[in-house]
């Protein structure tokens, strides 16, 4: 075999394959990464702090085949998923912003 002095790009495994094959040295492929994890977090807690009646019946469809119930008080579930959603916009906002500083 003939070392062409490119080991380096041929030997990428599956962890470094994003960070290191695929940019300038993982850094631009870093930034994408954390900025759609962001937006991605920023639009489900839209999402979820627009409709959280429609959260909570999602979480309900989801634990009946598992014979589980949400619990005794509808309000209560949809104020604890509407400050879930808010919390959620905060952290992809901080990530977001964590994203362009590092």
């Amino acid at each position: 075999m003939v070392n062409n002095g490119r080991d380096d790009e041929m030997n990428c495994s599956i962890s470094d394959f994003f960070t290191k094959c695929l940019s300038l040295g993982g850094t631009i492929s870093l930034l994408i990464g954390r900025v759609m994890m962001a937006s991605i977090a920023i639009l489900f807690g839209v999402l979820i702090a627009r409709n959280p009646e429609k959260a909570v019946e999602i979480q309900e469809a989801i634990y009946r085949p598992l014979n589980l119930k949400t619990g005794p008080s509808m309000v209560n579930a949809v104020k604890s998923t509407r400050v879930m959603g808010i919390v959620v916009i905060i952290l992809g906002i901080i990530l977001f912003i964590y994203s362009f500083l590092k």
